[in-house]
């Protein structure tokens, strides 16, 4: 999930925006899914694409597989 906080940040998106756009309760509720811990629900996936401009294939593809796939 390194991705999507790397994009966010670059686009300056704070994490109570996020959560706000994704109904969560608090900006420490969207954190833990960005970090990984808690999962991002099938409905806020969308949202979270349209927000970041990614894909669910970017969102969702393994960071350090793409690395490793480019030094082959």
């Amino acid at each position: 999930m390194k991705r999507i906080k790397d994009v966010r940040e670059a686009k300056n998106i704070t994490l109570q925006y996020m959560a706000d756009s994704l109904n969560l309760a608090t900006r420490g509720s969207y954190q833990l899914k960005e970090q990984g811990k808690r999962r991002f629900y099938a409905n806020e996936v969308p949202i979270l694409c349209e927000l970041l401009n990614l894909t669910f294939d970017e969102i969702y593809t393994d960071d350090s597989a793409e690395q490793e796939k480019n030094y082959l």
